[in-house]
């Protein structure tokens, strides 16, 4: 399955697309990002409008993706860290999470059901292909999708984060992802989709 970052000039639409009938712009917006994009989005217009917003603001958690030398550097790093340390290494305890086995406590039950249910939307399931689809994509945002690299003063490890487009079978959702880069490999440590088929109706 293929991944792709968006652009300014797509989040920029997409802001418009949000602030009118979708009736209005459904045709337009199709035709400039594709079907698959348009469903993830307007498929949940209050957490696009929030990711565009912040996109758009450069809002304390984001900012705009970087362009340029910026964005040729993160993005260099991502791929290097990822294609030298072997690809993302992701924990067992995550596919519970993705995929709505996570019930430690309320706000993380909520979170892990919201998971399984907006991949099922786009036809992503807890099986040996639902799996390699996220591992493939995770790793082709490692290569091209890294908007941002930082050193966590906590751990003292360089964290990367991601914002890609992962494509399923009946659909897509723009995926925010965050790494770590230790010894033993390229560790993801949250993943915010965003979209979905009926997601938020």
């Amino acid at each position: 399955m293929k991944s792709s970052t968006l652009s300014t000039w797509q989040k920029v639409l997409l802001g418009i697309a949000l602030g009118a009938d979708a009736a209005v712009v459904a045709a337009p917006l199709a035709a400039s990002l594709g079907p698959e994009a348009a469903a993830a989005c307007l498929g949940n217009p209050s957490a696009c409008a929030e990711f565009v917003t912040e996109m758009a603001t450069g809002g304390a958690s984001g900012g705009s993706l970087p362009s340029g030398a910026a964005g040729v550097a993160a993005e260099a790093e991502g791929a290097a860290a990822g294609e030298a340390l072997g690809g993302v290494k992701i924990d067992d305890g995550k596919w519970d999470y993705f995929f709505g086995r996570v019930n430690s406590n309320p706000h993380n039950a909520e979170r892990s059901a919201q998971n399984a249910y907006q991949l099922e939307s786009i036809g992503i399931r807890d099986n040996a292909e639902g799996r390699a689809i996220l591992t493939d994509h995770f790793n082709d945002a490692l290569r091209t999708g890294v908007v941002d690299t930082y050193v966590n003063p906590k751990s003292g490890l360089t964290n990367l984060r991601t914002e890609s487009l992962l494509y399923g079978p009946r659909g897509a959702l723009l995926i925010r992802a965050n790494y770590e880069v230790t010894d033993s490999g390229v560790r993801l440590t949250t993943m915010i989709p965003i979209g979905g088929r009926g997601y938020g109706k």
